[in-house]
């Protein structure tokens, strides 16, 4: 009977097994929705490209006629703009405001009544010029979590 030596257990029990699944699950559950905002928020930079075209066209516009026009291509845009992004931008003929309207197949979480992202102009009375753009307004929609920091 000396001679006889106990077999050793190889191999991970259903316990151990079950700890390291439970894990997994709650690491998952935590880092899928970080996830996903963070893939909205990087398909929202397009948009946020492509308002700073927007308003540099809008500023310049601006500085050489003293006025905002209603028809976006006075300021050489177009209201369908390419990308996947974006289905539309307007600009307000009395406030200058730029609204773009996100295409709300091509970013899931939105909705129709969360898709729009509004710049208003701030126009300096001594100069005539267009100081500042703020995203941060009424007539922004998209929720905080998935803007940029310069709109919250």
């Amino acid at each position: 009977m000396k001679n006889m030596k106990q077999a050793r257990q190889q191999g991970f029990t259903l316990i151990e097994l079950m700890i390291v699944i439970a894990i997994v699950g709650i690491l998952s559950a935590v880092a899928l929705p970080a996830y996903q905002d963070y893939t909205v928020r990087a398909k929202l930079t397009e948009a946020i490209a492509q308002a700073a075209g927007a308003k540099s066209a809008v500023s310049e516009y601006y500085a050489i006629n003293n006025a905002f026009s209603a028809t976006v291509t006075d300021y050489g845009l177009q209201s369908d703009p390419p990308g996947k992004i974006l289905s539309g931008i307007a600009i307000n003929a009395t406030t200058g405001e730029i609204t773009l309207t996100v295409d709300i197949a091509e970013v899931a979480p939105l909705t129709a009544t969360t898709n729009v992202i509004a710049y208003t102009p701030t126009v300096d009375a001594t100069t005539k010029a267009i100081t500042l753009w703020d995203c941060s307004t009424a007539a922004t929609t998209v929720p905080d979590k998935y803007l940029p920091t310069e709109c919250k």
